[in-house]
């Protein structure tokens, strides 16, 4: 898989996103590739995607932000987290599906956990679950 398949993958299966539903991609500039990957993705999928670089901080400026509260669907590949700023926050509120990815490197995009089929792990997760709940005990 590439970089732009594992995108649209993550758009569709983990974030839901739906043809015309408009994505932003908030990026800095040391994640840049890994965002060209996730816009390319959320065109292929249908999607009106936008992409913002700003410089590596925490807190986004507030041009940032607001696109952040009217978008459907905004994921942050950045390093730094933007999971607890005031834009992050202020997007959920609104509504807005967010996902942020700290410190996501190319090598972490492009293998493991992020290339899962995510429709097998759901149905094992949903296999398992209903044998430990059946049980009484569980060993490990």
């Amino acid at each position: 898989m590439d970089l732009i398949d594992i995108a649209q993958n993550i758009l569709r299966d983990c974030m839901g996103a739906k043809q015309g539903e408009e994505v932003l991609i908030v990026t800095d500039d040391s994640r840049v590739n890994i965002a060209q990957a996730l816009y390319k993705g959320a065109v292929n999928l249908g999607c009106e995607a936008m992409m913002m670089v700003m410089k590596d901080g925490e807190e986004p400026p507030k041009a940032v932000a607001e696109a952040m509260k009217a978008a459907d669907i905004v994921i942050c590949p950045t390093a730094k987290s933007l999971t607890h700023t005031n834009a992050r926050i202020r997007a959920a509120e609104t509504g807005t599906r967010v996902a942020t990815m700290p410190g996501i490197t190319e090598k972490m995009f492009s293998q493991g956990a992020m290339t899962a089929d995510y429709a097998a792990v759901e149905q094992l997760t949903a296999r398992i679950t209903g044998m430990l709940t059946a049980s009484k005990t569980a060993r490990i």
